[in-house]
């Protein structure tokens, strides 16, 4: 509810109510912010790009200290776009020295990275920093006011998204998703190695990790059938995943299958308990039809077996008995 205050109308606060908790049970824990923001934006795009502008217009820089000696919080409240090109920028800068051998953390680079370039103690390298805006192609040229999607950051109003594509050096490049479900689909490379295109493929596609009930950024590409069991270096054979995710997966007791029919993941954990995972819609949690959500919702909650719903009923039938 705290998020559908910024509009303007009640009745419009209570259909965005209304809406978003219809779509609740099928929205991982971790994607709910970005639903209902979204849902927010599609109800009353005016009152969200106003809000928007009014926040973007108030960036700035605070230093707070955090209460244990000798640190501080540095803070920035950015547009969406400029804190993602800052912290991508800090993120491929860090991971690149680490891979050349430097000792230190990936949070620790990042840090010094920081302090370096704000303050000038070294010439920094020339790191091109790439992001992706996902918007529809009517949005882009001012037909309708679909939110955009930031990978990695979220939904954003259809006028700031217009601002960010036709600012500076863009790129566009056409993207074609399922018709059933909105997901993204592309064409095989064969490779060893999730690089390029395929990975910012992969990444645009999955939005954030695809581990049971996480929300974290991408780190790493997974061939859900290992390449060394003769599995593809495809858009079809991958999921992305975060670093914690990633070394959950290789567990030997963990499993984690393709669904050749519906497309979904399933994982099945050390007891037995299944996951199924779906690539959210191109354009982020909430883009989606009315039929899109209904098949989803067949793919990630399949009717149970006449065995189990015998099962369940004699669970039912036996605690109203008690």
């Amino acid at each position: 509810a705290q998020s559908t205050r910024l509009l303007e109308d009640a009745d419009r606060q209570t259909l965005a109510d209304k809406v978003i908790a219809e779509e609740l049970p099928d929205v991982a824990p971790g994607k709910i912010r970005n639903l209902v923001e979204r849902r927010v934006m599609e109800i009353d795009p005016d009152a969200a790009a106003r809000q928007s502008e009014r926040a973007r217009a108030d960036k700035h820089v605070s230093c707070t200290p955090t209460g244990i000696p000798g640190t501080a919080w540095f803070n920035a409240y950015l547009p969406a776009e400029q804190a993602a090109a800052c912290w991508h920028a800090l993120d491929d800068h860090a991971r690149s020295l680490r891979a050349a051998g430097d000792s230190r953390s990936i949070s620790h680079l990042m840090c010094d990275i920081l302090v370096e370039r704000i303050t000038g103690i070294t010439e920094p390298d020339d790191i091109k920093v790439h992001l992706n805006l996902v918007m529809t192609d009517a949005t882009l040229f001012g037909a309708d006011d679909k939110p955009a999607e930031l990978t990695g950051c979220g939904p954003l109003p259809a006028p700031v998204a217009r601002l960010i594509a036709t600012t500076g050096n863009t790129r566009v490049k056409r993207l074609y998703t399922d018709p059933v479900d909105g997901t993204l689909t592309a064409a095989d490379p064969k490779r060893r190695r999730f690089d390029g295109a395929l990975r910012d493929f992969v990444r645009i596609r999955d939005q954030h990790c695809r581990g049971i009930n996480c929300a974290s950024p991408i780190r790493d590409i997974d061939h859900l059938v290992e390449y060394a069991a003769g599995g593809p270096t495809t858009a079809g054979n991958s999921q992305g995943l975060s670093k914690n995710c990633h070394t959950v997966r290789d567990h030997p007791l963990v499993k984690v299958a393709p669904e050749s029919d519906t497309g979904a993941i399933i994982w099945t954990t050390p007891t037995n308990r299944t996951f199924r995972s779906l690539p959210p819609p191109v354009l982020g949690a909430g883009a989606t039809t009315a039929d899109q959500r209904r098949h989803r919702h067949r793919i990630l909650h399949p009717p149970r077996s006449r065995l189990e719903q015998r099962f369940f009923h004699h669970l039912v039938k036996h605690k109203r008995a008690r």
